[in-house]
Protein backbone atom coordinates (compact mmCIF):
# COMPACT_ATOMS: atom_id res chain seq x y z
CA UNK A 1 0.00 0.00 0.00
CA UNK A 2 3.24 2.34 0.88
CA UNK A 3 4.00 2.53 -2.65
CA UNK A 4 0.85 3.22 -4.13
CA UNK A 5 0.82 6.19 -1.94
CA UNK A 6 3.99 7.50 -2.78
CA UNK A 7 3.56 6.65 -6.62
CA UNK A 8 -0.10 8.45 -6.12
CA UNK A 9 1.65 11.72 -4.61
CA UNK A 10 4.39 11.79 -7.74
CA UNK A 11 1.87 11.17 -10.19
CA UNK A 12 -0.28 14.21 -8.87
CA UNK A 13 3.16 16.47 -9.32
CA UNK A 14 3.18 14.90 -13.05
CA UNK A 15 -0.32 15.58 -13.53
CA UNK A 16 -0.09 19.25 -12.38
CA UNK A 17 2.74 19.81 -14.70
CA UNK A 18 1.47 18.58 -17.88
CA UNK A 19 -2.03 20.13 -16.85
CA UNK A 20 0.14 23.31 -16.42
CA UNK A 21 2.69 22.63 -19.26
CA UNK A 22 2.17 26.37 -20.83
CA UNK A 23 2.19 28.27 -17.92
CA UNK A 24 5.17 28.96 -16.00
CA UNK A 25 5.04 28.97 -12.06
CA UNK A 26 7.76 31.39 -11.39
CA UNK A 27 5.14 34.18 -13.49
CA UNK A 28 2.32 33.51 -11.16
CA UNK A 29 2.55 34.96 -6.85
CA UNK A 30 2.59 32.38 -4.39
CA UNK A 31 -1.37 32.47 -3.38
CA UNK A 32 -2.07 32.16 -6.99
CA UNK A 33 -0.14 29.25 -7.20
CA UNK A 34 -1.23 27.81 -4.19
CA UNK A 35 -4.55 28.52 -5.48
CA UNK A 36 -4.01 26.84 -8.62
CA UNK A 37 -2.55 23.80 -7.04
CA UNK A 38 -5.71 23.30 -4.74
CA UNK A 39 -7.76 23.11 -7.57
CA UNK A 40 -6.19 20.44 -9.34
CA UNK A 41 -5.66 18.41 -6.09
CA UNK A 42 -9.55 18.90 -5.47
CA UNK A 43 -9.55 16.93 -8.83
CA UNK A 44 -6.91 14.25 -8.12
CA UNK A 45 -9.02 13.79 -4.78
CA UNK A 46 -12.44 13.75 -6.35
CA UNK A 47 -10.67 10.94 -8.67
CA UNK A 48 -9.45 9.17 -5.61
CA UNK A 49 -13.23 9.30 -3.60
CA UNK A 50 -14.90 7.51 -6.21
CA UNK A 51 -12.26 5.04 -6.58
CA UNK A 52 -12.53 4.33 -3.25
CA UNK A 53 -16.11 4.74 -2.80
CA UNK A 54 -17.15 2.07 -5.69
CA UNK A 55 -18.26 -0.49 -3.76
CA UNK A 56 -20.15 1.54 -1.68
CA UNK A 57 -17.89 0.22 1.99
CA UNK A 58 -15.74 2.38 3.59
CA UNK A 59 -13.07 -0.21 5.75
CA UNK A 60 -10.53 0.81 8.09
CA UNK A 61 -7.93 0.10 5.75
CA UNK A 62 -9.13 2.47 3.24
CA UNK A 63 -9.34 5.42 5.77
CA UNK A 64 -5.77 4.70 6.24
CA UNK A 65 -5.01 4.81 2.67
CA UNK A 66 -7.11 7.53 2.13
CA UNK A 67 -5.07 9.74 4.90
CA UNK A 68 -1.75 8.73 3.56
CA UNK A 69 -2.68 9.62 -0.26
CA UNK A 70 -3.87 13.27 0.61
CA UNK A 71 -0.90 13.57 2.61
CA UNK A 72 1.35 12.58 -0.03
CA UNK A 73 0.62 15.63 -1.90
CA UNK A 74 2.41 17.18 1.05
CA UNK A 75 5.85 15.87 0.59
CA UNK A 76 8.79 17.64 -0.76
CA UNK A 77 8.78 16.56 -4.29
CA UNK A 78 4.71 16.79 -4.20
CA UNK A 79 1.98 19.76 -5.02
CA UNK A 80 2.20 21.20 -1.44
CA UNK A 81 5.67 21.58 -0.30
CA UNK A 82 5.93 22.55 3.33
CA UNK A 83 7.96 25.89 2.38
CA UNK A 84 4.58 26.91 -0.16
CA UNK A 85 1.56 26.42 1.88
CA UNK A 86 0.24 26.24 5.15
CA UNK A 87 -0.37 22.14 4.80
CA UNK A 88 -3.11 22.49 7.79
CA UNK A 89 -5.93 24.51 5.95
CA UNK A 90 -5.22 23.08 2.27
CA UNK A 91 -5.39 19.12 4.42
CA UNK A 92 -8.52 20.12 5.50
CA UNK A 93 -9.91 21.40 2.16
CA UNK A 94 -8.83 18.01 0.79
CA UNK A 95 -10.15 15.95 2.93
CA UNK A 96 -13.53 17.63 2.84
CA UNK A 97 -13.27 17.12 -1.50
CA UNK A 98 -12.79 13.42 -1.24
CA UNK A 99 -15.68 13.46 1.51
CA UNK A 100 -17.74 15.36 -1.03
CA UNK A 101 -16.07 14.56 -4.54
CA UNK A 102 -16.43 16.87 -7.68
CA UNK A 103 -18.23 15.01 -10.49
CA UNK A 104 -16.81 12.30 -12.74
CA UNK A 105 -17.58 14.92 -15.15
CA UNK A 106 -15.32 17.68 -13.77
CA UNK A 107 -12.43 15.61 -13.59
CA UNK A 108 -13.20 14.11 -17.51
CA UNK A 109 -13.22 18.09 -18.22
CA UNK A 110 -9.96 18.57 -16.77
CA UNK A 111 -8.16 15.58 -18.53
CA UNK A 112 -10.32 16.31 -22.11
CA UNK A 113 -8.11 16.51 -24.89
CA UNK A 114 -4.88 15.92 -22.90
CA UNK A 115 -4.23 12.14 -23.48
CA UNK A 116 -0.94 12.11 -21.02
CA UNK A 117 -3.53 13.88 -18.29
CA UNK A 118 -5.93 11.03 -18.96
CA UNK A 119 -3.29 8.12 -19.07
CA UNK A 120 -2.09 9.63 -15.36
CA UNK A 121 -5.75 9.71 -14.22
CA UNK A 122 -6.08 6.11 -15.21
CA UNK A 123 -3.29 5.16 -13.46
CA UNK A 124 -4.40 6.55 -10.25
CA UNK A 125 -7.80 4.56 -10.99
CA UNK A 126 -5.82 1.33 -11.45
CA UNK A 127 -3.43 1.68 -8.63
CA UNK A 128 -6.20 2.40 -5.95
CA UNK A 129 -8.01 -0.52 -7.20
CA UNK A 130 -5.09 -3.27 -7.37
CA UNK A 131 -4.15 -1.94 -3.66
CA UNK A 132 -6.09 -5.01 -2.10
CA UNK A 133 -3.87 -7.48 -4.84
CA UNK A 134 -7.48 -8.23 -6.66
CA UNK A 135 -9.63 -6.40 -8.79
CA UNK A 136 -13.16 -6.59 -8.89
CA UNK A 137 -15.60 -7.10 -11.64
CA UNK A 138 -17.50 -3.49 -10.93
CA UNK A 139 -14.06 -2.09 -10.58
CA UNK A 140 -13.02 -3.10 -13.95
CA UNK A 141 -16.10 -1.80 -15.34
CA UNK A 142 -15.69 1.15 -14.00
CA UNK A 143 -12.28 1.36 -15.47
CA UNK A 144 -13.09 0.51 -18.84
CA UNK A 145 -16.19 3.52 -18.75
CA UNK A 146 -13.22 6.18 -17.05
CA UNK A 147 -10.93 5.52 -20.16
CA UNK A 148 -13.85 5.54 -22.53
CA UNK A 149 -14.95 8.80 -20.73
CA UNK A 150 -11.06 9.85 -20.71
CA UNK A 151 -10.57 9.47 -24.35
CA UNK A 152 -7.52 6.85 -23.34
CA UNK A 153 -6.63 5.22 -26.94
CA UNK A 154 -7.09 1.48 -26.61
CA UNK A 155 -3.68 1.15 -26.74
CA UNK A 156 -2.27 3.26 -24.23
CA UNK A 157 -5.46 1.41 -21.88
CA UNK A 158 -3.95 -2.18 -22.75
CA UNK A 159 -0.43 -0.61 -21.82
CA UNK A 160 -1.37 0.34 -18.56
CA UNK A 161 -3.68 -2.11 -17.84
CA UNK A 162 -0.65 -4.34 -18.44
CA UNK A 163 1.85 -2.24 -15.83
CA UNK A 164 -1.00 -2.43 -12.85
CA UNK A 165 -3.54 -5.50 -13.33
CA UNK A 166 -1.59 -8.22 -14.17
CA UNK A 167 -0.93 -8.39 -10.31
CA UNK A 168 -4.21 -8.21 -9.59
CA UNK A 169 -6.34 -11.07 -8.79
CA UNK A 170 -9.71 -11.34 -11.17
Amino acid sequence: MIDVVITLGTLALDAYTIFTKDDNDSDIDTESLILERLEFAKVCVSLWAHCCSLDGEFTEEEDEMTDSMISSLFDDDSLFPEELTNQEVVAEILIETFNDPLPIGSIIDTAKDNHQLAAIFYQDACLIFTADGTIEDEEREFLDDLASELGLSRMDKKMIDRKYLKLAIV
